[in-house]
């Protein structure tokens, strides 16, 4: 897995824009995450589009509101 910028979830309304609460971490937390992206764009901040997912290779591309640190997921 690639590491990625996250926001924690309980349900679909913690998270923004087209991120849905469908990511679980290793420990069973769970987070928000796009089902897919066609580009960087659609990640809102959250990393960038690698092959139709966001994730992100440093904390630099993590630049939604809240998100400040790139982590394994």
């Amino acid at each position: 897995m690639q590491p990625s910028c996250v926001t924690a979830c309980s349900t679909d309304h913690d998270c923004s824009g087209n991120l849905t609460c469908i990511g679980t971490a290793d420990d069973g937390a769970t987070f928000c995450l796009l089902d897919q992206c066609l580009e960087d764009a659609d990640c809102l901040g959250v990393g960038r589009c690698h092959e139709g997912r966001c994730a992100c290779t440093g904390s630099d591309e993590c630049t939604a509101f809240d998100l400040n640190v790139c982590a394994i997921r």
